[in-house]
């Protein structure tokens, strides 16, 4: 029994592990799991693939910033400074998600 257990957590662990930065910027704005989940299904159905992925890895620098103390935008310019990204792509691809937000909530 404490074997399963155990490995229950671990696969949530996992679980977690595995969020992508664009699912975990939306839970850290204060949205719920499904919300969330609707929402990245949504922009990611409305940008394709490479975007998204590059949206991505920019999240996971954006969150690592702001996880090292930067307050939000001085995280994302940064985020966009060290990919060498567009800031209005980027900017509308965040409008976009913020528009895929609103619809599932």
């Amino acid at each position: 029994m404490r074997k399963l257990f155990f490995l229950g957590l671990l696969g949530v662990a996992t679980a977690a592990q595995a969020q992508d930065s664009v699912t975990g910027m939306c839970t850290d704005w204060g949205y719920s799991v499904e919300t969330c989940a609707c929402a990245v299904e949504l922009l990611h159905t409305q940008i394709g693939d490479p975007a998204y992925k590059d949206y991505e890895a920019i999240g996971q620098i954006y969150r690592r910033n702001g996880q090292d103390g930067m307050a939000m935008v001085e995280a994302w310019d940064a985020a966009i400074a060290q990919t060498g990204a567009d800031l209005s792509t980027t900017n509308t691809i965040g409008q976009y998600f913020s528009d895929a937000i609103a619809a599932c909530e």
